[in-house]
């Protein structure tokens, strides 16, 4: 009858003589959460990482529905996480080996979060990446130079944070179709140089913080409406001109290490 199980890193290394087979054996397991409780250890390879392992687990447990992979020194992510139709939420934060995902994710049909910050090595998303019809929070480290423009085929998208892309120059012509978007972050982007020009009027967040190359003078014609918008660590001389589109709705302004 176990639904949730919280195993720990140490639990799960190469130190351990076998993989923990018990879980395998709770069939209506719904969320697998491995925390990194002891600040001190370091995963260099962990036992989930016997991909063997881990594919049983993902082959076995059909009824995942939250499985919490962060941390970890995961490689490849096998095609079979497509099996897993119930899947709500994935996250894979700081799995800086993986450069590919599986095209088998895109059958994730329920799916609402995907979390793939900090995966360095992920060249780019896969092109079906628009069939998740159900994503509302996704957070992005790849290395392209845009978006894809299928990202706009993510109608039911909420939240997008793009953090750490440091070849992305543009976000791609594909948000202006993400018209349920209600927050954009964008952080650490090195080379990012311009906003979309489109109709953006139902984004009420929009933070910004270190991307010294984005002209927010010359681009974001079109955002209107925001509630929050902030900036920081940023050579900005001057509020861009369409933030008095949102005159009547700014609630909150942040301008951190920004030297107006």
């Amino acid at each position: 009858m176990v639904r949730h199980v919280s195993i720990s890193q140490k639990d799960l290394s190469n130190e351990k003589e076998e993989d923990p087979e018990f879980l395998l054996e709770f069939e209506k397991l719904r969320t697998i959460i491995i925390p990194d409780l002891d600040s001190e250890y370091v995963p260099i390879e962990v036992g989930v990482n016997n991909l063997s392992f881990l594919q049983r687990c993902i082959s076995s447990l059909n009824l995942l529905r939250v499985p919490n992979l962060s941390n970890l020194t995961i490689k490849v992510l096998q095609s079979s996480i497509g099996n897993l139709r119930h899947l709500r939420y994935l996250d894979l934060l700081f799995n800086r080996h993986i450069s590919k995902l599986p095209d088998s994710i895109c059958k994730l049909h329920h799916l609402q979060s995907l979390v793939l910050a900090y995966c360095e090595k992920l060249q780019e998303l896969p092109k079906d990446i628009g069939n998740l019809i159900s994503l509302r929070y996704l957070v992005l480290t790849i290395n392209q130079t845009h978006l894809p423009k299928v990202i706009g085929r993510l109608t039911s998208l909420r939240t997008l944070f793009v953090i750490s892309c440091n070849n992305l120059i543009s976000l791609g012509e594909g948000m202006g179709s993400l018209t349920n978007l209600r927050t954009l972050v964008i952080s650490k982007c090195q080379n990012l140089e311009s906003l979309p020009s489109c109709n953006m009027t139902t984004l009420e967040t929009l933070d910004i913080s270190d991307c010294p190359k984005l002209d927010l003078i010359g681009s974001g014609e079109g955002i209107q409406g925001l509630r929050f918008f902030g900036i920081e660590n940023s050579s900005l001389k001057a509020l861009p001109h369409w933030l008095q589109e949102s005159a009547n709705t700014l609630e909150g302004l942040c301008l951190d290490n920004t030297f107006l």
